[in-house]
């Protein structure tokens, strides 16, 4: 506050040195100088006379109670100054001064319904001046607390307000606070204190500086502390009023995100339940499962109206359920409420099951009144098979299986008949109609029986009424099929191991039709009049043949490798195995086959060495080779095919063809041969080194290998008389190489080698040497071999000049060397005159240099 003094020097002397103006207050005392020091001013100097006024601003002590005060002020307290009197140096103010205070009042406290841990909330707080005085600067502190005394339990944020606040004004602000991560989640009162550090002095402080009552308030409402967690739930759920089993059902329904965070990535299923019905209603997620909806997330706050198709179960037993739909009825999201009671709802009403119910309301398998038959073994057209589903909406039947059988008795199913018919689903009220042709086995007993037909066979369909599905007609089931051969034929002549077309007609003179049943080919060599006679060349097999009809057809077949030639006998037998019983049981082969008028030539194939020749002088030296010409035919009268097969030769010393005389190679593959049809094939073959020197015989041998079946298997070689001797001579007329070479390097080098025999050379080796230049020079083949070069063969009298390749040997010292080539080294073919003068060497020396 701010205090007046005024200070007159009465006295003749100047008052010097500086002195101080105190200034005091006291609540009881009127003397000057009485009570608290507040404050002072510092006079320099006063001439005598001269007075010093001045307002000077003191603190008046945060602790000062409010009320009246005297103010008081003492010049020279200290006695500085020598005076001439200092019992005059005080004065009090004639008016009492009264100390005031301000008085912060919290108003209003407002937060959130919900707050989530580790995040933010804004409260609103209303703080008013209810004293006399201005504030100055202040804080308002915000809490949470388990119990509702304001400023208790833990102070979250604190929000300075910097504008002094007036008697008697209000100031509304807005403070955001955390919520501390570490909160447990629970229901917290919040509150909010103005002044919480007691740093404004306020009217009602008490003596130790706390504040008063109306400095806090608690908010009306708790705030509950929920974690950062999403919560789903399901606001809407509703179904049709009916639903068929083991058909879909359209579900709506509305899933809700009412927590604090999304739903995680990996997102939720909303899960349906059947629950049958009861009082009280069950819960969301009683009964059985019966689907789901995946959804990939949700945002907070977000609400989602969806559908969902399902499918019912169809052995649903009850008339009535209610159907719930839970959000994450596995658990797989963390959620602030877990379970299907907060997660899920359960429809309003029930929803009714209905049912289809399958029943067969025709089957006709004769014409009225007569009573139907049927053949054991054959088979029966029934008609107009009828099947109603008597199910109300929605209560379609999806796909079922109609089947036939035959019973002693109306409402048993003795033995299944086949085939069976397959529906793809009746609506409520649709019909189904069929006209299969079913098949009698031959196995059933004749006599009096019942034709039953039953819907939904396989039991594939849940319905009203199991008990409804058949419809039985009486049937009369004998030996009434007669299957006859009434005519066969065959071609005036067959290949042995070739097709061949038989045609034959095959009746049916029972009363009955028959079912599926064979008919069989046979032949038999020579005139043979019983039909089945012989190997059986093959089968056809017959779907059916009605009641008199008749059916010709033709069926290939193969005639064996093996069958003799010469005329054979062909006939056909209906239902060979006696599968079909048939009327009079006159079902033998003699009954049901037939032979046919013409025989059948057989006509084998029969391979021979027409024609063989050779060179000209016979002669073929040992390890060389010889060039042959053969000519195979097929001798055989039309149609006789050979197939294809194997030409061999062989080196004898006569010529009839034994298993001990030497095989020579190659052999020569002969293609298939019609009646009367010749190929010529020329074979060059290799003689063997070791074979004996002198007359000899090359033998051609067709079908080698025994692989064509013939009418005759002693025509199948012929012989070519020939000389056997040593008529090659080896030579090497020539061999080159580089000026230089590079050890472990390629080099390129010719030569020319020379038969200078009478008879072609076989195949040989020529090798090729470095030795070291020396006196005398090295002979041919001396040195080191460096390379080879394999020659198929060389005709008589024939030279043969070429390139050749070698890589000289990296360990090869530097220096200068021959090159040597040797034809047959080895001495694998027999020579004229050995093999000794096979070699030469380079005229010109190679230097041999190391790699740079």
């Amino acid at each position: 506050m701010s205090v007046t003094t005024r200070v007159r020097n009465i006295g003749d002397q100047l008052a010097e040195p500086s002195f101080r103006v105190d200034i005091y207050m006291s609540a009881d005392s009127n003397t000057p100088g009485a009570g608290v020091l507040l404050g002072s001013r510092t006079i320099v100097s006063l001439a005598a006379g001269a007075e010093s006024m001045q307002a000077t601003v003191v603190t008046v002590p945060p602790t000062t109670a409010p009320g009246l005060y005297f103010v008081s002020a003492v010049v020279d307290a200290d006695n500085v100054v020598v005076e001439s009197n200092d019992g005059n140096n005080g004065a009090t103010a004639t008016t009492q001064v009264e100390i005031i205070r301000p008085d912060l009042e919290m108003v209003a406290v407002k937060g959130p319904a919900r707050g989530v841990v580790g995040k933010t909330i804004n409260i609103d707080t209303t703080v008013k001046n209810v004293g006399r005085a201005a504030s100055g600067a202040f804080a308002i502190g915000i809490y949470l607390s388990s119990t509702d005394a304001p400023g208790s339990g833990q102070r979250i944020a604190t929000r300075g307000i910097t504008t002094s606040l007036a008697a008697n004004v209000s100031t509304m602000v807005t403070t955001s606070a955390m919520i501390p991560p570490a909160l447990p989640p629970a229901a917290y009162f919040l509150s909010a204190v103005a002044d919480p550090d007691g740093v404004v002095p306020e009217v009602g402080d008490g003596d130790d500086g706390t504040n008063a009552a109306n400095n806090g308030k608690t908010a009306l409402a708790q705030v509950q502390v929920v974690p950062f967690l999403p919560d789903l739930e399901i606001t809407a759920v509703s179904a049709p009023r009916t639903m068929a089993v083991a058909r879909p059902l359209t579900v709506s329904f509305t899933v809700r995100n009412t927590g604090t965070a999304p739903v995680p990535t990996g997102g939720f299923r909303v899960s349906f339940f059947l629950a049958e019905a009861a009082t009280p209603p069950p819960a969301p997620g009683d009964g059985v499962g019966i689907g789901f909806k995946a959804f990939t997330g949700l945002a907070v706050g977000a609400s989602l109206p969806t559908s969902a198709v399902i499918n019912v179960p169809g052995n649903l037993s009850a008339n009535a359920y209610y159907l719930s739909a839970v959000a994450d009825a596995d658990g797989q999201v963390p959620e602030i409420t877990e379970g299907a009671a907060a997660n899920g709802k359960v429809t309003a009403t029930t929803i009714a099951v209905v049912r289809p119910d399958l029943q067969v309301t025709r089957f006709e398998a004769s014409v009225a009144p007569a009573t139907a038959r049927a053949a054991r073994g054959g088979t029966l057209a029934v008609r107009n098979v009828t099947v109603k589903n008597f199910g109300v909406a929605p209560a379609t039947a999806g796909p079922f299986t109609v089947k036939f059988y035959l019973s002693d008795r109306p409402d048993t199913l003795d033995v299944e008949l086949t085939p069976a018919v397959q529906t793809m689903g009746l609506a409520p009220g649709a019909t189904f109609s069929a006209a299969p042709t079913l098949t009698i086995p031959p196995s059933v007993t004749p006599g009096s029986k019942f034709l039953i037909a039953r819907a939904d066979a396989l039991e594939q369909i849940f319905e009203g009424d199991e008990s409804n599905n058949t419809f039985a007609v009486p049937i009369e089931i004998g030996d009434f099929v007669d299957l006859q051969i009434t005519a066969v034929t065959g071609p005036a002549a067959a290949a042995t191991g070739r097709p061949m077309t038989a045609s034959f007609t095959v009746r049916n003179a029972g009363t009955a039709p028959v079912g599926r049943f064979r008919v069989s080919v046979f032949m038999a060599l020579g005139v043979d009049p019983a039909p089945g006679a012989g190997v059986e060349l093959g089968f056809k097999e017959i779907p059916a043949l009605a009641t008199g009809a008749s059916l010709a057809t033709t069926l290939a077949v193969n005639v064996p490798a093996d069958f003799p030639q010469g005329p054979a006998s062909l006939s056909a037998v209906a239902d060979p195995g006696n599968t079909i019983p048939e009327l009079g049981a006159s079902d033998d082969a003699a009954a049901n086959g037939r032979v046919a008028i013409r025989t059948v030539n057989v006509i084998r194939p029969d391979l021979q060495v027409s024609r063989f020749t050779g060179p000209s002088p016979a002669r073929a030296a040992r390890g060389g080779t010889v060039t042959v010409t053969t000519t195979v035919r097929n001798a055989a009268m039309s149609p006789g095919m050979a197939p294809a097969s194997t030409l061999k030769f062989y080196l004898s010393t006569d010529d009839a063809f034994d298993p001990l005389d030497v095989e020579l190679a190659p052999a020569s593959a002969i293609p298939m041969l019609g009646p009367g049809a010749a190929v010529a094939v020329v074979t060059r073959l290799a003689i063997p080194a070791a074979a004996t020197v002198g007359n000899a015989f090359l033998i051609a041998r067709a079908d080698a290998l025994d692989e064509v079946i013939e009418s005759d298997e002693a025509n199948n070689t012929k012989a070519l008389p020939i000389e056997i001797g040593d008529f090659v001579d080896l030579t090497m007329p020539a061999i080159a190489g580089p000026a230089t070479a590079t050890a472990g390097r390629p080099m390129t080098l010719s030569f020319t080698v020379r038969n200078a025999g009478t008879a072609p050379a076989g195949l040989f080796r020529v090798s090729f040497f470095l030795a070291p230049v020396s006196d005398p020079a090295p002979p041919p083949g001396a040195g080191v071999l460096v390379g080879f070069r394999d020659l198929q063969g060389l005709a008589a009298v024939t030279s043969f000049a070429t390139p050749a390749i070698v890589t000289v040997p990296a360990d090869l010292a530097q220096g200068s060397y021959v090159l040597s080539a040797v034809a047959d080294v080895e001495g694998a073919i027999p020579e004229v005159a050995g093999n000794a003068a096979n070699g030469r060497t380079a005229a010109r020396a190679i230097n041999v240099v190391r790699p740079p």
